[in-house]
């Protein structure tokens, strides 16, 4: 798997599909110097769906930079894009896509 910058090419990101389910959530609990993020199993299966991009609100910010993950055949796998803020010097992630057969093998793990 290879890790590099998105190009005008890599327009099969946008069909990725990014639902997923999951019987795994991530608890954040605030501490004195931080924060502490526990993994936790639900009782039953949770499926999230995300409006397409079309629907998202006009505020949105582009991305400041999109990196692909491609594997040994030249294929798109997953996508990271990423929002700069200068003046707090803050990147977001704003969509962190992997291809459903693809997922479960480190894939988001190595765009993030």
């Amino acid at each position: 798997m290879t890790i590099r910058e998105a190009t005008p090419d890599d327009d099969t990101v946008n069909r990725i599909d990014d639902s997923f389910t999951t019987d795994t959530i991530i608890e954040i609990r605030p501490t004195g110097d931080g924060f502490v993020l526990t993994e936790r199993t639900t009782s039953s299966p949770i499926r999230k769906e995300f409006p397409d991009e079309t629907s998202v609100e006009a505020g949105d910010k582009e991305p400041s930079a999109r990196f692909v993950a491609v594997d040994e055949h030249g294929a798109v796998c997953g996508v990271i894009d990423l929002v700069s803020e200068s003046w707090n010097r803050r990147v977001s992630v704003t969509e962190l896509k992997v291809r459903p057969a693809q997922r479960r093998r480190g894939i988001g793990r190595q765009l993030m």
